[in-house]
C-alpha cells in the first residue's frame, strides 16, 4: 500500500509540474493565416537532386534568387496573427521535395522585433507539368512570443499560402487533473493505511 501511494504521489508531482513547466512556455497558438507573392525580379528555378537547373517535369526542388530588394517573396496577405505583416520582404530557403526531410526550413523573416518562421513536415506534388507547379503540405509555424503551431502550406509558381489548424490544447488541464486526483488517492490511502 505505501508503494501504491508513493508511485501516486511521484506520479502526480509529475504530472503537476508538467503543467507548471507548460505554462512558462508560450502558449498562444498562431491563428491566421499568410499569402506571399514574388518581390520585383525574383524567381525561382526548378532544380533536380544535384540542384543542376531542370525542367519542371523532372525537378525535385526549388532554388530561390532574390529580387531588387534582396527578398524572395513579400507578404501580400495576413490574417490572425499575421494581420499587419504585409509588405514585408521574406527569404525563402531551397528545398528538396522529392525526398522532402521533415523539419527543412521553408522561409523567414523579421516583422516588429518578431521572427516569423515555417518548417516543412510533409510535401505531396500535386501538378509538375511543364509550365506548372503546385506543392502543398504541412508543417509547423513559429511566431517569437507564441506556441509553434501546426498548419497546411502550398506554394503554386509565385504564390505561396500558409493556413494554421490549431485546435485548442486540452493536455494541460488533463495533466492538472491527473495530478490533483493522484494527490487526493494518495492522501485516502494514506488515511486508511
Amino acid at each position: 500500500m505505501k508503494t501504491l501511494r508513493q508511485l501516486l504521489l511521484t506520479a502526480s508531482i509529475f504530472a503537476i509540474s508538467s503543467v507548471a513547466s507548460a505554462i512558462v512556455m508560450p502558449t498562444t497558438p498562431i491563428v491566421g493565416g499568410i499569402a506571399f507573392s514574388s518581390e520585383t525580379n525574383a524567381y525561382w528555378t526548378s532544380v533536380d537532386s544535384l540542384w543542376n537547373s531542370t525542367t519542371l517535369a523532372a525537378s525535385t526542388g526549388i532554388s530561390f534568387t532574390a529580387g531588387d530588394n534582396g527578398f524572395d517573396q513579400n507578404v501580400v496577405e495576413g490574417t490572425g496573427s499575421f494581420a499587419g505583416t504585409e509588405n514585408t520582404g521574406v527569404d525563402f530557403f531551397d528545398f528538396q521535395f522529392s525526398p522532402l526531410a521533415s523539419g527543412t526550413p521553408l522561409w523567414s523573416f523579421n516583422y516588429s522585433g518578431l521572427t516569423y518562421s515555417f518548417t516543412m513536415n510533409s510535401v505531396t506534388t500535386l501538378v509538375k507539368g511543364t509550365s506548372t507547379i503546385l506543392l502543398e503540405g504541412n508543417g509547423f509555424m513559429s511566431i517569437d512570443g507564441y506556441a509553434d503551431t501546426y498548419g497546411n502550406w502550398d506554394f503554386s509558381g509565385n504564390r505561396f499560402s500558409f493556413s494554421s489548424s490549431a485546435v485548442p490544447e486540452p493536455g494541460l488541464a488533463l495533466l492538472l487533473g491527473v495530478g490533483l486526483i493522484g494527490f487526493g488517492v494518495s492522501r485516502k490511502l494514506r488515511k486508511t493505511a
